[in-house]
């Protein structure tokens, strides 16, 4: 749970400079191994480190473990944040604009670069500086000499949950970076508001990560960003040594935070929002501390069968904070009606996965000439079993018939499942034909590139939608919004359904038993089981708007009433809390 794709650490340097200083001051025996650092270092990171060694050891050390860098890319270093890169780098003027008048003792939230740390040291401050993540506090450490300021106690570092140490420390000014604020706004409203009673180290990563530390805010936890996937080990543990939370909350499962949290003896609470292609191993401790809340009913005994025992289903749900109507004038009688589709179009992905499946195939078959050939056109043939039936995922049964041996092998030589590999490819087809049907009525496509291929079916592709502020917007203006889910789970009512409906957007879902079971169709929303349904529907409420609009109403209302992230959490932390009471019982 703790490792990323680029793990970096500086191994024994701690030590090394350790004995390197006892050795100067005669304190130790001269050794060739002490005398050589075990890594050729940049000369600045190098003197920030044997400084930070004399008076914070401990820091020094943790500045040394293994943590992932890979959020930093390019030359200057950018911010990577889920699909897009965030300049990093303070220009000259918004360093003297942000630090022009400062004296006295400065507290800087979030490091960066370093830029303003470096222009109160110049002006004579006293710094108290901050960042949650060691990768970017290594590539200030590596950018400026700060040795000096280090060693005379005019810079004192922290780092990660040493935030909590800054809660009480007084301070004549607060600094925040300008980008890192908006990133570590959870750890600005901690640094502003003492941790209650009540904590949750909630895991970094995914979009959905800032709605559910919103609801378990309102329920009355405190909450820590826990990165599980870039820190190590030792880091993780330190977060809980001095947090002290009481319990791990997880957006999605990640093979290996069980058994953490089995070993640091913290439950660990679960919630499934995404669809997931890779094979889910079995847990290797016991199951009693975890609880599991999955958003499709039928990934229940995926989970049972990995070793987990508390495994319930649990819809998606709406922030209503983020998600809500617009409060400008109506211009819906001024402007046209429209249809439009968000949502990602799968194409890289399946390409990926189609190469990926013929790669093994060629290499567990090299006996067989043009063997990527042969693969290619049994696959083709495959997915044009299931593109004949559109309606009903039939993967799992034609790869059974037609390709059991290989799709058996392929399991231990992938990652992923090649079934849902498969599946996944297929998918991609089905929802660029079945958008593509509504071309000739003007939908417009906000996505990834995919979703030129269908530019020639007369889909109006407009480009990346963002999370926040713009994907909003689209749900609340346009007049007929569609949605297609996947083919291998249509059982499920996606996050695009609850949040059209929470902006008070008009929706034509896909339909599923799991949809009836929350919306009533003809009410709330209206629904599509073939595309040609889809396509007559599109047609009828683009000629009535004030309809659709009269449905959508009646929509919000329900999300508002019964669908919303605080509900969710709500009943994830009850049950969590009824287990934890059984366990203490018998335990």
């Amino acid at each position: 749970a703790a490792a990323g794709p680029r793990v970096v650490g500086l191994g024994g340097l701690v030590k090394s400079i350790r004995d390197n200083l006892a050795l100067k001051s005669g304190r130790r025996r001269p050794n060739k191994r002490a005398m050589t650092p075990p890594l050729n270092l940049p000369p600045v990171l190098l003197a920030n480190l044997r400084a930070l060694t004399r008076v914070h050891h401990s820091l020094a050390a943790r500045l040394c473990l293994p943590v992932s860098n890979d959020h930093l890319v390019g030359k200057p270093v950018r911010l990577r944040q889920h699909r897009s890169t965030f300049r990093l780098k303070l220009t000259h003027d918004e360093v003297e604009a942000a630090t022009n008048g400062l004296s006295g003792r400065v507290r800087v939230v979030g490091i960066g670069l370093g830029e303003q740390v470096e222009a109160c040291l110049q002006r004579g401050c006293d710094v108290l500086a901050w960042d949650r993540d060691p990768a970017l506090v290594r590539a200030a450490l590596t950018r400026w000499d700060w040795s000096r300021a280090i060693t005379l106690g005019q810079l004192k570092l922290f780092m990660g949950i040493d935030l909590l140490s800054l809660v009480d420390l007084p301070t004549d000014h607060t600094l925040i970076h300008p980008l890192l604020g908006q990133v570590y706004h959870l750890d600005l409203r901690l640094l502003a508001h003492k941790p209650t009673e009540k904590r949750a180290l909630l895991c970094a990563g995914g979009l959905f990560v800032d709605d559910v530390a919103e609801a378990l805010n309102e329920a009355g936890y405190s909450v820590y960003v826990w990165d599980i996937h870039r820190l190590s080990e030792g880091e993780l543990d330190r977060v809980v040594a001095r947090f002290d939370p009481d319990l791990v909350v997880a957006i999605n499962h990640t093979h290996g935070l069980a058994e953490v949290c089995h070993r640091l003896g913290r439950p660990l609470l679960v919630w499934e929002i995404d669809p997931a292609t890779d094979c889910l191993r079995s847990c290797a401790t016991t199951t009693e501390h975890v609880s599991i809340f999955t958003y499709r009913a039928a990934n229940i005994t995926r989970f049972e069968q990995a070793g987990f025992s508390a495994v319930r289903a649990l819809p998606l749900a709406a922030n209503i904070t983020r998600r809500r109507p617009s409060t400008a004038p109506d211009s819906h009688e001024s402007n046209p009606p429209t249809v439009c589709f968000v949502g990602a179009s799968m194409v890289d992905q399946a390409q990926s996965f189609r190469a990926e499946l013929l790669e093994v195939f060629v290499a567990l078959n090299p006996q067989l000439a043009e063997a990527h050939a042969v693969g290619a056109a049994q696959l083709e043939s495959i997915l044009s079993i299931q593109r004949r039936r559109p309606d009903s995922y039939v993967i799992p049964e034609i790869l059974s018939r037609l390709w059991p041996e290989f799709i058996a092998t392929a399991r231990h030589r992938l990652r992923d499942d090649p079934v849902a590999m498969v599946a996944e490819m297929a998918a991609a087809e089905r929802r660029l034909n079945i958008i593509g049907g509504l071309g000739k009525l003007g939908v417009r496509v906000w996505g990834d590139e995919g979703w030129r291929g269908v530019a020639h079916l007369g889909a109006k592709y407009m480009g990346f939608a963002g999370h926040d502020r713009e994907l909003t917007a689209i749900y609340q203006t346009e007049t007929v919004h569609v949605d297609v889910g996947r083919l291998y789970q249509t059982d499920i009512v996606p996050m695009r359904v609850f949040d059209i409906l929470a902006c008070g957007g008009f929706l034509i879902a896909e339909h599923s038993e799991a949809l009836l079971t929350l919306f009533e169709p003809g009410v709330h929303l209206e629904t599509w089981r073939t595309p040609a349904e889809l396509q007559s529907k599109v047609r009828y409420f683009l000629a009535h708007p004030a309809e659709a609009r009269e449905i959508a109403a009646q929509g919000l209302a329900q999300v508002r009433a019964k669908h919303t992230i605080p509900h969710r959490v709500r009943t994830m932390l009850g049950a969590v809390a009824i287990a934890n009471k059984r366990l203490r019982a018998s335990g």
